[in-house]
């Protein structure tokens, strides 16, 4: 038994034929001039007109029509075309399905133009009369199928409006009908569930979509409701929830939940230290191994991080490989400074061989004890004094200014207003805003320290915004999931392009927003003791670098070339 059933196949209609496997069935569809079989419905379609219908008619196979969609009718009086007519049902008024995917609504007007409402398009065939078809180009989506001689419209309101307006096509309870129809499939009902700390107590309700039923919310205890951001506040209770989830579930509404889940689903699942030790030894030398195994031990076991375990496993086996594979052991404080040397020529920067100085110290002073390696030998290079790249507070104001988008302006506050790192700010959690207390938490910043730094009111504002908008679940700034974190490359995009729309020509990086933080606080005349608290720096001179850019001090000052009394010339 095949099973027939008017389908669109690629925006063209056609009819499915579905059955059980059998060769010769399908060597006699094949006959059937269009015949195609589609492998990812696994059935096979002909070309939904009247001679392909009566070539299957005359296969003499048995069938049945499925009814869903009116599809017995539209099959048995369809013109050479492909445009269903149904006379029958016309004398006798629109034919009307419930069903919003499959429904068919034909209507015949007075100048005999037919218009069809299927598959949430308008099909209308009428005869060429060039103001009727300038009408149809001026709707939104239209366009002309060549093939089946007709008008193909996209299904609005608005097109539903117009297209009643110039035909006068529908009668009053067939537009009533469509109306319904189309708004449906226009503006589903969704319900958003999500959690803001500005409430951790409470879940947020939003309702939306075409005749969307609040009746089941209003029976909820204890619940409010803010008409301004059209959402309902509720107690935070699963049970509760999973209750409201379901209902509307029922009902068939989408449910949008953005409720934070188990926490460990938030992180990838890291490989474990062991197996990541073998990761790293397989690309060192065999002959290095067993001294770089003792080196990582030691670190593993002094918890440093595996980026920095992994960079100075890396330096030792260069420094090595410099020397023709001579062991650490054989090495000398005169054949480190030799290494040094060849880096400063080879124009590395200074950080680097730093790094390099920092790796072959610690080995000789942790792991292996060589009398013949002097440590004292040993200097580290020599660091240039740089202070950082300052903004105007008039140059931070018309970055923020010129950014619309809510997230990337809520990332600009945040680095800013709290003078975070860029690594800070994209493992912030939503956890970590601490709203009645006007601080934000900083989790494992660098070093593995954690620190409070300021929300201000200005941010908060910005921040329930945010939150309302976006409904981060676990992740502050989320990627392209919400499983995901925010990247860092973006956030540098963020600020770059902050800059160049506020005018201003200098390099400016996340970082330098972090420098404008703790220098117009300095310049405000708070005492660098709470500026290295807030910055997270380990020492202090770190932090009065910042001395040298402020002009608190300097506004104090007068120059000595304002103190002559020069006559100005022109």
């Amino acid at each position: 038994m095949v099973t027939l059933r008017k389908i669109i196949h690629n925006g063209d209609e056609r009819i499915s034929l579905t059955f059980a496997f059998d060769s010769c069935i399908i060597k006699q569809i094949k006959q059937i001039e269009g015949s195609s079989w589609f492998p990812q419905g696994k059935y096979w379609h002909i070309p939904y007109t009247k001679k392909a219908y009566k070539q299957f008619v005359q296969l003499n196979i048995p069938f049945k029509i499925d009814d869903a969609g009116n599809t017995s009718k539209s099959l048995h009086n369809s013109d050479n075309n492909g445009i269903a007519i149904q006379q029958e049902a016309l004398s006798a008024g629109p034919s009307i399905e419930t069903n919003t995917q499959d429904a068919d609504i034909h209507q015949q007007g007075d100048n005999g133009i037919i218009v069809r409402w299927n598959n949430n398009r308008f099909y209308i065939t009428m005869a060429y009369i060039k103001r009727d078809v300038d009408f149809i180009k001026s709707l939104s989506g239209s366009w002309w199928n060549s093939k089946y001689k007709q008008w193909v419209v996209r299904s609005t309101v608005e097109n539903l409006e117009q297209l009643n307006q110039h035909f006068a096509c529908f009668d009053g309870k067939t537009f009533s009908k469509l109306y319904e129809l189309i708004m449906k499939n226009q503006s589903p009902v969704i319900l958003e569930l999500f959690k803001s700390p500005e409430y951790p107590e409470h879940v947020f309700l939003r309702l939306k979509g075409y005749r969307a039923d609040v009746a089941f919310i209003k029976t909820i205890p204890y619940r409010t409701y803010n008409p301004d951001l059209k959402r309902w506040r509720i107690p935070c209770d699963k049970e509760l929830t999973d209750r409201i989830i379901a209902h509307y579930k029922s009902a068939g509404a989408t449910i949008v939940n953005r409720l934070p889940k188990e926490e460990k689903s938030y992180y990838r699942e890291r490989e474990k230290m062991r197996d990541w030790i073998k990761t790293v030894l397989k690309k060192i030398p065999v002959a290095q191994k067993e001294v770089l195994s003792k080196f990582i031990d030691m670190m593993v076991r002094q918890r440093y991080s595996r980026k920095t375990i992994k960079s100075y496993v890396g330096k030792l086996s260069s420094l090595m490989n410099f020397h023709g594979g001579k062991p650490l052991t054989e090495l000398t404080a005169d054949d480190a400074n030799t290494y040094l040397l060849y880096l400063a020529k080879e124009g590395l920067s200074e950080s680097l061989q730093n790094m390099v100085f920092s790796a072959i110290k610690l080995y000789y002073e942790k792991v292996e004890y060589v009398s013949e390696f002097d440590l004292s030998r040993m200097r580290r290079p020599r660091k240039g004094s740089y202070l950082p790249s300052i903004l105007s507070r008039g140059e931070v104001e018309r970055m923020l200014a010129s950014t619309n988008n809510l997230k990337h302006l809520s990332i600009l506050y945040l680095l800013y207003g709290g003078g975070l790192r860029r690594a800070e700010l994209i493992g912030m959690r939503v956890q970590d805003v601490l709203w009645e207390r006007n601080q934000i938490l900083i989790k494992g910043g660098k070093g593995k320290k954690d620190r409070m730094v300021m929300l201000s009111q200005m941010l908060k504002e910005l921040l329930a915004r945010y939150f309302d908008e976006y409904q981060p679940e676990y992740w502050l700034f989320e990627g392209r999931t919400s499983r995901q974190q925010y990247s860092g490359s973006s956030v540098r995009s963020i600020v770059k392009k902050a800059a160049h729309q506020a005018g201003i020509k200098r390099r400016v990086t996340p970082h330098t927003l972090r420098h404008c933080f703790a220098t117009h606080l300095m310049d405000g005349g708070l005492d660098s003791r709470y500026i290295q608290e807030l910055l997270g720096h380990k020492d202090i001179k770190t932090t009065l670098i910042y001395t040298h850019v402020t002009n608190r001090s300097m506004n104090n000052i007068t120059s000595p070339l304002d103190q002559l009394r020069l006559q100005q010339k022109n």
